[in-house]
């Protein structure tokens, strides 16, 4: 249960403190109100994505354990979860999406040409610790890949179709960090550093610590304007993207790290087009997996927010272990991190389920049930209580759901009588036609859900 930024009604222990004992550590569950904006976040999402063109794939929960090399995913094939099938073989519970559709195009789609364009919303499984704040082992993504196209337009595509996505969500407060593989592992090959060196230097890149790097320096011991070049990189990053590239330039030390400059040139001039330029931070002392992506890289950051939302990158490698060899980019929103951030926006609020649009008393009516379920097809929300109450108690009812109808089904008269109401001139006996239309007008208004203790006034009998 998601309780960090609500409260149950009425105070006292947080839910999931009492629950903790009874979860795995890692994972968490929603309720009511949560799991309402986590499915709204996700539909709103994949929504966006489908819109741009994506095609919505569903991928299998896990998959055989050999799918995934210590090469390609180095930091995650540690953290996997592995269980044996009937027959012996090792398999993984999926750790992320972006493996299975390569897979799925490099078998599936092997004869296809491209390119192609899926989106997809999972959960995914993995023990990480994140931000050192909290520990997760599932993680519920929406995502995208694009297939088949090596140009910076694709990238652009990817960082601006998620842009969309999150301000769908109206989360538009986002921040883009932007690195690119490339710049860095030129770099390396230009060093050629040992295994100890390469860790070393990697840390200093990404703890930005100049002490870190002046340790690396005095171990590795690199030419003038090699070390001109590491000094120089730990300054190559802001929002002045077409300043700091200017700057870059002079940096590079072999064709690698010009070839990322170039493609990050055509991927800013890509990326003001789309009119989210302004959003994007640049930082070329940014280091992710070298083995798995090989060109751009990104990450979304949200304000005030230790956890990154979303993230992404090129990776033209990853398909060619499953057949024919394709480019490819792609990028994932961690819907969990969503829903704590639209908590962050709001004041908290009690957790408590949805009021229904109409609370039915018990009855066993083949007409009263036929109409009601007529009236659910139009999307209206009405429950019928499952035991006898009297008229007292199903206003006590009403009022305690939040409903802003209660009524009786009539057997003799065939027909609804309405209760209470929040309009009360509605009080009284009604057919089946204008019951209906009573509780479409009261949808299509969408009144303010009432708290329980006026949700609804009694009139008297008509």
């Amino acid at each position: 249960m998601n309780t960090e930024n609500t409260l149950p009604a009425g105070g006292g222990r947080r839910p999931e403190a009492t629950n903790r004992r009874h979860l795995p550590l890692g994972v968490r569950e929603y309720l009511w109100q949560d799991a309402r904006l986590r499915q709204q976040l996700e539909t709103t999402v994949n929504r966006t994505f489908r819109t741009w063109g994506y095609n919505t794939v569903i991928l299998p929960m896990f998959e055989f354990g050999d799918m995934l090399t210590t090469r390609t995913h180095a930091a995650t094939h540690d953290r996997l979860y592995r269980f044996l099938d009937m027959e012996g073989r090792t398999l993984i519970l999926r750790p992320d999406m972006t493996a299975a559709v390569a897979r799925l195009v490099g078998t599936r789609l092997a004869g296809m040409e491209g390119p192609f364009r899926f989106c997809y919303a999972g959960s995914v499984f993995r023990h990480e610790e994140t931000s050192g704040l909290e520990y997760q082992q599932e993680f519920r993504q929406a995502g995208i890949e694009l297939v088949g196209s090596a140009d910076a337009m694709a990238d652009a595509e990817i960082m601006a179709c998620m842009a969309a996505g999150l301000n769908a969500c109206d989360l538009s407060d986002f921040r883009i960090v932007v690195g690119h593989a490339d710049y860095y592992g030129g770099l390396l090959d230009a060093l050629d550093p040992q295994p100890p060196d390469a860790r070393q230097l990697r840390w200093a890149m990404h703890r930005k610590s100049e002490h870190a790097l002046a340790r690396f320096v005095e171990s590795c011991r690199p030419s003038l304007r090699q070390r001109a070049t590491l000094e120089n990189l730990l300054t190559l990053q802001g929002s002045d993207v077409v300043g700091l590239l200017e700057r870059a330039a002079g940096s590079c030390l072999n064709r690698r790290m010009e070839s990322a400059l170039l493609n990050l040139r055509e991927l800013t001039e890509q990326l003001d087009a789309y009119g989210i330029l302004e959003r994007v931070t640049l930082d070329l002392a940014e280091y992710r997996n070298l083995e798995y992506y090989t060109g751009t890289t990104f990450e979304f950051l949200l304000p005030d927010s230790a956890a990154v939302a979303g993230s992404g990158g090129r990776y033209d490698e990853l398909i060619g272990r499953f057949g024919r060899s394709r480019p490819a980019v792609g990028g994932i929103l961690h819907l969990d991190r969503l829903v704590r951030a639209v908590h962050a926006n709001q004041a908290p609020q009690a957790l408590s389920p949805k009021p229904p649009l109409c609370l039915v008393g018990q009855t066993k009516s083949g007409v009263a049930l036929e109409s009601i379920g007529k009236l659910r097809q139009q999307g209206l929300d009405i429950v019928v209580h499952t035991d006898p109450l009297s008229e007292s108690g199903m206003l006590g009812m009403g009022r305690s759901l939040g409903a802003r109808v209660v009524a009786d089904w009539c057997d003799q008269t065939q027909s609804f009588h309405v209760l209470a109401c929040t309009l009360p001139e509605c009080v009284g006996p009604m057919d089946l036609s204008r019951f209906g239309q009573l509780l479409a007008s009261l949808q299509r208004t969408e009144l303010s859900v009432p708290e329980p203790s006026n949700a609804i006034t009694a009139g008297d009998d008509v």
